[in-house]
C-alpha cells in the first residue's frame, strides 16, 4: 500500500476560536472521518490574533493591554495570517519502524464554489515508537 489515510475533518476558523477567552487558545477535539465512518479524533489548539494595519499601529500598541490581546478581532479593520502547525501525533495505528506520516491542510472558500485557496503537506515524519522517541530525546541531551 502507499498510504493508510487515516481521516479527514473539516471546520472554519469561527469553529476553531468561537470559545477563546482573551490570549488563552481554544482547544477542541475533532472527528476524523472517512467515507462517513467515524475513525478518530484529532486535537487542534486554535488562536485568532487579527493584525494590525501601518495606519492603526501605534493606536494598538497604546491600548490597555486587555484590550491589545489575542482575541477574536472586529470584521474588516486588519489583516491575519493563518498559521497551522503540527508538533506531534499520538495514538496513530500500528505501523513498521519507519512509516512515514504526514498531514495535509487545505484552505478553502466557505462559499458555494468550495474552491480551494491553499493547499499544504506538513513534512514527512518517520513513525517511531514513544520508547523510542524519548531514547531520541535522551540522546540529543547526552543522558544516554
Amino acid at each position: 500500500k502507499k498510504t493508510d489515510f487515516l481521516g479527514r475533518v473539516e471546520a472554519t476558523i469561527a469553529d476553531l476560536v468561537d470559545a477563546q477567552d482573551g490570549a488563552v487558545p481554544c482547544e477542541r477535539w475533532l472527528q476524523l472521518a472517512v467515507d462517513g465512518a467515524q475513525c478518530g479524533e484529532v486535537r487542534v489548539q486554535a488562536q485568532w490574533r487579527p493584525l494590525a494595519t501601518v495606519k492603526n499601529l501605534s493606536s494598538a500598541m497604546a491600548s490597555h493591554p486587555e484590550e491589545n490581546c489575542w482575541a477574536l478581532g472586529k470584521n474588516n479593520t486588519a489583516s491575519w495570517v493563518l498559521f497551522v502547525g503540527v508538533y506531534g501525533a499520538t495514538m496513530l495505528p500500528p505501523a513498521p519502524e519507519g512509516t512515514r506520516h504526514w498531514v495535509s491542510v487545505c484552505l478553502e472558500d466557505e462559499g458555494e464554489s468550495k474552491q480551494t485557496l491553499a493547499q499544504v503537506d506538513t513534512v514527512i515524519g518517520r513513525s517511531r515508537t514513544v520508547v523510542q522517541k524519548d531514547i531520541d530525546s535522551l540522546c540529543r541531551l547526552g543522558l544516554s
